[in-house]
């Protein structure tokens, strides 16, 4: 399994940048996310009277999580990336899936503010709330910690 991570890894990051992000169709936003971050199980799931949302969990541990939230009209309302990062082993170990969540942010990072990367992995790694704006994208991380598992999201939004 460690050897699929670390070629999985490699894809990822040598994926080209997407163009820009398409928060007007939640079906070209879904798509592109998908293939940025090489999603092995992408799922969208659909509630009558609710937007739909699209997500892809890491398989494994499922610590690392994508989601793409569809707003009324067919638009994007936000996309997040969360990772759920043990930090006392009740039997996942720590930090589990560390590496292919910093991949999975290093790709969308690339893809909605591709001048900011570091900017992005540095926040995500930190534990303050740190907002980074892009070319018609906003970046929001925030951090909760918890007594086993801190929760490390970003939510990505078009102004």
């Amino acid at each position: 399994m460690k050897y699929t991570y670390v070629a999985l890894t490699a894809a990822i990051l040598a994926s080209t940048p997407a163009i820009a992000a398409d928060f007007s169709s939640f079906e070209a936003e879904t798509e592109a996310v998908s293939n940025t971050i090489k999603c092995p199980l992408p799922k969208v799931t659909k509630i009558s009277g609710m937007p739909d949302l699209w997500g892809c969990i890491l398989p494994g541990a499922e610590v690392v999580k994508v989601f793409v939230n569809a707003a009324d009209g067919g638009r994007v309302e936000n996309v997040k990336i969360m990772w759920n990062d043990w930090t006392r082993d009740t039997g996942y170990g720590l930090h589990t899936d560390k590496a292919m969540a910093e991949a999975w942010v290093t790709a969308l990072a690339t893809r909605y503010v591709s001048t900011q990367v570091q900017e992005v992995l540095t926040a995500f790694r930190g534990t303050s709330t740190v907002t980074i704006k892009g070319e018609g994208v906003s970046l929001k991380y925030t951090y909760f910690k918890g007594p086993a598992i801190d929760e490390r999201l970003i939510t990505v939004t078009a102004p």
